[in-house]
């Protein structure tokens, strides 16, 4: 063969090679050539599913808050983070399956996220149609329904979102499967941390203008949504996104707002004078038309409320200053009994009261009415600013606008750096009860036997709790009380009734008066004292109030001297035998799991005061 045959022929052979090479299909990677770094999502991808879950992470934050003025703020988070892990694990559970079983379902996982703009902006309209429901749902039930078809179909959605961000091509199953529960762990945390600090960053701010409202974020986490996910779908959303943050009453700012809201409240004979939201809850000013008196509001809760001049059996006191009007609770007016106490408020020179927590004012305006030099520790501005203009609170008072607990311990350092006592009152009212439970910081042995450095040395302390006295909370917050002050006395506002079955609960008002550091003289004015000698009475008592402390009120003559005593001999029993807890810095936390229950408790009375209906309107 010649060689120019020789080279044609092998021309051909490598030409046939090269084209049978190129016609075969590519080899699929084995794992010895698959990099697990090829794993991890892309930059963007990485970047939207963190944006996303910080989304998530804000709008459970704005949830809880949304749900507050319905439920409360302690039902509401009862079972929130059962709710929002439940949809967690739920959402991987499906998306995982979806991602093993069918083909291509990676691409429906990652098509999930267009959905999230649509389910954020409708997030109102949801609550709001839930909660027309909330009597039949209750205080424990009503959140996680809300929580679960909004929060929870928010977080499922984002669940499947980075699910769908790991691509398996050219990969074991098995090391899929590590990068996806990985991923997911991951991604558990930054939701959940996430919601943290949005609660610890973005509280102090709230109501501080539209964006920082309820509803104000939950736009902002609509629009958030969209730009970050640009979803086709925002488009249907649209139509729902004008009525809800436009004509919902919840949403409108100012007096239009408030005019929107009264539009749904007057069928009801209730009307909205003020509204704010504050760093303690959803504050507002509300009258009934009917019964003809004012109350304000803190989310499911009354920090107190007058009856109005006009109010046909008050009449006797319609001349009074604002700040008299006749009080809508005796239990404040209680409070002001620290001036019956021995010694006398006649006896003191140039009294002073430290007032810690302050409602609508009643017992502070008492206080300063009497003449008594009057400080008040209030920790919402908002109710500060609302006690001041529609409760009358009067202007001679100095004021702290601040937590309670950093207030008494700067104090108490600042005068020892002095090498001095800090400031000492005659007397201390201690009023912080809301929403169906304490702030648990004030109520703890360290807190207590701060507050009482603050005590001249015949000083007298009132402290005003609100629970059941057949549970531990009550019993051991009386507990812990006597155990730095000493024998105290307590009187509830009222007795229960005739026929009440005590064995489902014995909910009430009460006021534990105490004084650590003296030992009350005998009364020569009363009957029960004649047979005894000074220093023979083991606990403060009342002397007879006269016309003078009445300040021309009905409501003070009813109710200025207590009347039903509450007995604590069982409850001193129960402690002496170690049956009760003293509620420390490190125990704090067992009150604020005993308080959940009687939360819910006082849901349900509140419904009676108040129909759930305008509860719900807000």
């Amino acid at each position: 063969m010649s060689p120019a045959a020789s080279g044609s022929s092998s021309a051909s052979k490598d030409a046939r090679a090269a084209a049978k090479k190129a016609s075969a299909p590519p080899k699929t990677p084995t794992t010895s050539n698959i990099s697990l770094l090829e794993l991890i999502p892309s930059q963007t991808d990485i970047f939207n599913v963190l944006a996303t879950l910080l989304i998530c992470s804000v709008a459970s934050y704005a949830s809880q808050l949304s749900l507050s003025p319905v439920f409360g703020e302690i039902p509401s988070g009862l079972h929130h983070d059962e709710t929002k892990n439940t949809a967690f694990a739920a959402a991987a559970s499906i998306a995982l399956a979806l991602k093993y079983t069918l083909p291509r379902s990676r691409i429906l996982l990652r098509l999930s996220r267009l959905i999230i703009p649509l389910i954020a902006v409708n997030i109102p309209i949801a609550q709001g149609f839930i909660w027309q429901y909330a009597k039949e749902l209750g205080a424990t039930n009503g959140p996680i329904v809300t929580e679960a078809l909004t929060i929870g179909l928010l977080l499922g959605l984002t669940v499947f979102t980075v699910t769908g961000s790991i691509r398996p091509i050219g990969a074991p199953v098995g090391a899929v499967a590590a990068a996806d529960l990985t991923l997911l762990g991951i991604s558990w945390l930054v939701f959940t941390y996430g919601e943290k600090a949005a609660s610890r960053f973005l509280s102090p701010y709230v109501g501080s203008g539209w964006p920082m409202t309820r509803c104000g974020m939950e736009a902002t986490i609509s629009i958030f949504a969209a730009s970050l996910h640009r979803s086709p779908l925002v488009f249907a959303a649209i139509p729902s996104f004008f009525p809800i943050f436009y004509m919902d009453p919840r949403c409108i700012m100012g007096g239009k707002g408030v005019a929107k809201l009264n539009e749904h409240l007057e069928p009801l004979n209730f009307s909205v004078l003020a509204r704010q939201e504050s760093n303690t809850g959803y504050l507002s000013v509300i009258e009934n038309k009917e019964s003809q008196y004012r109350f304000l509001r803190c989310d499911h809760s009354i920090l107190g409320g007058v009856w109005l001049k006009q109010h046909p059996n008050l009449y006797r006191s319609a001349a009074n200053p604002e700040h008299l009007r006749e009080p809508i609770y005796a239990v404040f007016v209680m409070l002001e009994a620290v001036r019956l106490v021995d010694p006398p408020a006649r006896e003191r020179k140039d009294p002073n009261a430290l007032v810690i927590g302050l409602g609508i004012g009643t017992s502070a305006s008492g206080m300063i009415q009497h003449g008594v030099k009057t400080h008040i520790v209030e920790i919402d501005p908002g109710v500060y600013k609302m006690a001041k203009d529609w409760f009358g609170l009067p202007a001679n008072h100095t004021a702290h606008i601040g937590d309670a607990v950093s207030y008494v311990h700067d104090e108490i350092v600042k005068a020892a750096e002095k090498e001095e006592q800090p400031e000492q009152y005659d007397y201390i009212l201690h009023d912080v009860f809301t929403g169906g439970a304490v702030p648990a910081d004030l109520f703890t042995w360290e807190f207590l036997e701060g507050l009482k450095a603050f005590l001249k040395p015949n000083g007298v302390i009132a402290i005003n709790y609100a629970g059941d006295l057949r549970q531990k909370a009550a019993m051991s917050v009386i507990h812990t009380i006597e155990s730095v002050f000493g024998e105290c006395i307590a009187y509830r506002e009222y007795q229960p009734e005739k026929d009440a079955d005590l064995s489902k609960g014995d909910f009430t008002n009460m006021v534990i008066y105490c004084t650590p550091f003296h030992r009350p003289r005998r009364d020569p004015n009363n009957p029960h004292h004649a047979n005894l000698k000074d220093g023979e009475l083991e606990g403060p008592y009342f002397r007879q109030p006269e016309p003078y402390d009445f300040l021309n009120t009905w409501v003070r003559e009813q109710a200025l001297m207590p009347r039903h005593a509450v007995d604590l001999d069982r409850i001193r029993e129960a402690g002496d035998n170690g049956k009760l807890d003293k509620i420390t810095k490190e125990t704090v936390y067992k009150l604020k799991q005993w308080q959940k229950e009687s939360a819910v408790l006082h849901w349900n009375i509140m419904n009676t005061v108040v129909p759930l209906d305008v509860w719900t309107l807000y």
